[in-house]
């Protein structure tokens, strides 16, 4: 499997909905065994940088996006967000 060279592994970038407190979306990211890294913007939330292992970030990604409380969840391509290229 060839990388995608823009975007960082081991890690993903989550957006939890509206009324989901930062305490509770620490707690979800936990309950799938993954740690938050830092909040992407530097202590404003949201979106979170998760660190999940290396060569299951799309799988995580996909994961979090199936849970009612996450309003988004991408690859980090250190560019917050950013939609993914279109080939």
């Amino acid at each position: 499997m060839t990388r995608d060279p823009e975007y960082l592994p081991g890690r993903i970038l989550v957006i939890f909905r509206d009324g989901v407190s930062y305490r509770q979306a620490v707690a979800i990211i936990e309950q799938y065994g993954y740690t938050v890294i830092h909040d992407a913007y530097g202590g404003y939330y949201p979106p979170l940088c998760v660190a999940v292992p290396e060569g299951q970030e799309e799988q995580a990604v996909e994961t979090f996006c199936h849970l009612p409380e996450v309003e988004r969840a991408c690859l980090d391509r250190n560019a917050p967000m950013r939609p993914k290229k279109q080939k």
